[in-house]
């Protein structure tokens, strides 16, 4: 995963730009390349909570996945 900024919301370069039942989606900008990436905050308390976790990282999984063929494509 590449390296993104952390304190990009202190500095005002992260923005929320989406909220819904399981967490929210973060706009961020990779430090290097200023790339623009979107990350989704979840709650682990909340997913254990909601017995999501399975799902959570079969979703992980999948996305993984995807980023590896197309890696492979280049």
């Amino acid at each position: 995963m590449p390296r993104l900024c952390q304190s990009a919301r202190a500095r005002g370069d992260a923005s929320t730009i989406s909220r819904g039942a399981y967490g929210h989606v973060v706009l961020a900008a990779k430090r290097s390349t200023r790339d623009l990436f979107a990350i989704k905050v979840l709650r682990k308390r909340d997913m254990r909570r909601k017995n999501q976790v399975k799902r959570i990282k079969t979703e992980r999984d999948v996305l993984a996945s995807l980023k590896k063929t197309e890696r492979d494509k280049s």
